[in-house]
């Protein structure tokens, strides 16, 4: 019960009142769950050379986290796996990728990193208008000034990701067929 309660309160940080005196930014919060995903993610062995190869965590198009995330990361590891942030300005970088960060700057190409994403392990993560319905993994959203989340969770089983039940439970759970999401 208690790791239930500590999962619930990384999820869902209230903006106002968590860091009164420190005022994190929404991004370095956004930062931190970019960090706790993957940390209920599991991965395919296949995804990683080595078991000492870095969890790769890539930003495609504008960096809304400047070093903020590469800070956070910073002597970070989870099973043996440090951590990496990578910017693309390619979409066919972003294959080389554990956790992939669309920017709003790229939502014009989501087709297009959907397709080259296909068969991939690639968690998937944005900001975007319906991300999670239009095929992404994750969508992040600010309501009531806390950093909620939904969950395309088909979309992460075609990716043969894992995702701890207990993430699930603290997201909303959609996919491409919910027209309903107004997020």
């Amino acid at each position: 019960m208690k790791i239930a309660a500590t999962i619930f309160l990384l999820f869902s940080i209230n903006l106002e009142t968590c860091f009164p005196q420190q005022h994190p930014t929404e991004y370095e919060l956004k930062a931190t769950f970019l960090f706790n995903f993957a940390r209920f993610v599991r991965w395919p062995e296949t995804a990683f050379q080595s078991p000492s190869d870095p969890i790769i965590i890539g930003i495609i198009g504008d960096d809304p986290f400047g070093t903020y995330l590469d800070r956070l990361l910073e002597n970070k590891q989870i099973k043996g796996h440090p951590f990496l942030v990578n910017r693309y300005t390619e979409i066919h970088e972003a294959t080389r990728c554990h956790i992939l960060f669309i920017s709003r700057n790229y939502q014009n190409h989501l087709r297009d990193i959907f397709s080259i994403l296909l068969n991939k392990s690639v968690l998937t993560v944005s900001e975007i208008s319906h991300f999670a319905v239009q095929g992404g993994m994750i969508k992040l959203f600010t309501r009531a000034h806390k950093i909620r989340f939904t969950i395309n969770y088909n979309t992460v089983v075609r990716a043969n990701l894992k995702m701890s039940s207990r993430l699930l439970r603290l997201a909303q759970i959609v996919d491409e067929q919910d027209d309903a999401l107004k997020h």
